[in-house]
């Protein structure tokens, strides 16, 4: 890192970031020291140990391995070169000893087919970035075929192939794809699995080795909406292969996870809850929409909806009655609130369950009234009281009228600690009559008008007449 001073007043900025290097020497000699040539029986068991030297002036010479500095053993066809070569395999070599002024490393070979072939070292200073080639007689002269290791490859005495095993897709998503096999019969063991992958169901590329005893791999290679084809080949300790099992295929898309919304709502709600976005039958989200889904009633205090939707969605959203007039909102129906969010989870099982409470809604909303609907009263002392479910203004009374249409006069009064009007007639109300009380188009504290307005009636009785007689 760096830190800049300024000279006139002392004072130092931060730390720069930091960076890191290894430095990258430049090789003087190298060379594949011992053995001249391997002769070995196709199988697990690697190889015996092949050594390499390489010297550095003024670097190898000090103790212990040098830092940045790789070296790996390789093989591949008979006579061929090595540089740029995909036909040769090559394995990391590990720092053995000090060997006067060289480092010597060593490493081992793994063939899986029988034949002759070429072995060679090759290092690296700069990461694998440029590398050396160097063979018996080392890298003064260059590389050269004739100087390589001579690897002979024998058959074993097992020359039977496993039986193919079975093979099943057992789960996927939009970034990965599981795959599990039946174990391969075989008269020895089993060694491996080699997993072969397509986008075509056509052309196969191996993408994986399993070593026995696992029977799984998860596929995390995929793009999303891509199908892939899949088999499996087993491999024996010698290397015998078995026929491909058979062929599974599947998208790399994510699944379907049944959503459960369960919503509280105040006792007081009137109409339908909605989940304001669509959700699709394929499972996406589309828009928002104060009536995007219906929920169901399940109580009166309780609205439920399950839908399937695409794993790994995130879905924001909130709840209203319809209209954006009619959206949730805090306690005091006032309270703006963010959108709730919700990320879709396939989890264990495949479902998922969402549980909120709506405290308030926008609108206000006549939550009591009195008297009843269709209710008789005595006529003298007949009161209206409405409650709300949020503050109001007090002028939000009722309207009371006959039932010619004819508006009875009277003062109202307001209860900001109950959110309650009371509507009390200036004039005697008429027995044996009908009257519809009506509370329509109000607007609370917050400037927001009622949705859902409400009118009732109810009669009045007979008025009672007392007759005083008096005796002579």
């Amino acid at each position: 890192m760096v830190i800049a001073k300024d000279e006139l007043t002392g004072l130092v900025s931060a730390p720069s970031n930091e960076v890191s290097a290894l430095p990258a020497y430049t090789i003087d000699w190298a060379n594949l020291q011992w053995p001249a040539s391997i002769t070995h029986t196709i199988g697990v068991t690697p190889t015996e140990n092949i050594y390499g030297q390489v010297y550095i002036e003024s670097v190898t010479s000090e103790p212990g391995a040098t830092p940045g500095l790789w070296a790996q053993v390789g093989f591949g066809p008979d006579g061929s070169d090595p540089a740029g070569n995909a036909a040769w395999i090559w394995v990391d070599a590990v720092f053995n000893v000090q060997s006067g002024n060289n480092d010597e490393f060593k490493g081992n070979l793994l063939p899986e087919t029988t034949g002759t072939f070429d072995y060679a070292y090759r290092y690296s200073t700069n990461g694998g970035e440029t590398w050396l080639y160097a063979d018996l007689d080392g890298t003064g002269n260059g590389y050269s075929p004739d100087q390589a290791g001579n690897l002979t490859v024998n058959p074993s005495d097992d020359i039977t192939p496993p039986l193919a095993p079975t093979l099943s897709l057992t789960d996927w998503s939009a970034s990965s794809i599981d795959l599990a096999w039946t174990e391969a019969e075989d008269n020895v063991a089993i060694y491996a699995y080699d997993l072969y992958r397509s986008t075509d169901g056509i052309t196969f590329t191996r993408i994986h080795r399993e070593l026995a005893p696992s029977l799984t791999y998860r596929d995390e290679t995929v793009e999303r909406g891509l199908t892939y084809y899949y088999y499996v080949i087993a491999i024996d300790t010698s290397f015998n292969r078995s026929q491909p099992s058979n062929i599974v295929s599947h998208a790399a898309e994510p699944k379907l996870v049944s959503v459960t919304f369960d919503i509280t709502v105040p006792s007081f709600t009137p109409g339908t809850v909605y989940l304001t976005r669509v959700v699709n039958d394929d499972g996406t989200v589309g828009d928002w929409n104060p009536a995007g889904t219906a929920l169901t009633q399940v109580s009166e205090t309780n609205w439920k909806g399950t839908f399937d939707i695409l794993d790994g969605t995130l879905v924001e959203f909130k709840f209203a009655r319809g209209s954006w007039e009619t959206v949730m909102k805090g306690a005091d129906g006032n309270e703006e609130l963010g959108n709730l969010s919700l990320l879709v989870d396939y989890g264990e099982n495949g479902t998922q369950t969402f549980t909120y409470t709506v405290l308030n809604w926008r609108d206000p909303i006549v939550t009591a009234f009195q008297p009843a609907d269709g209710a008789l009263i005595m006529p003298a002392g007949a009161e209206l009281v409405i409650t709300w479910s949020q503050a109001m203004p007090e002028n939000a009374c009722p309207l009371l009228q006959t039932e010619g249409g004819d508006t009875i006069p009277g003062t109202c009064q307001y209860d900001p600690a109950t959110f309650t009007h009371t509507f009390t007639p200036s004039i005697p109300l008429t027995g044996l009559q009908s009257y519809t009380a009506t509370v329509s188009g109000k607007v609370d504290v917050g400037g927001d008008m009622q949705q859902v307005p409400l009118v009732w009636s109810f009669g009045t009785r007979a008025y009672i007449i007392y007759l005083t007689v008096i005796a002579r």
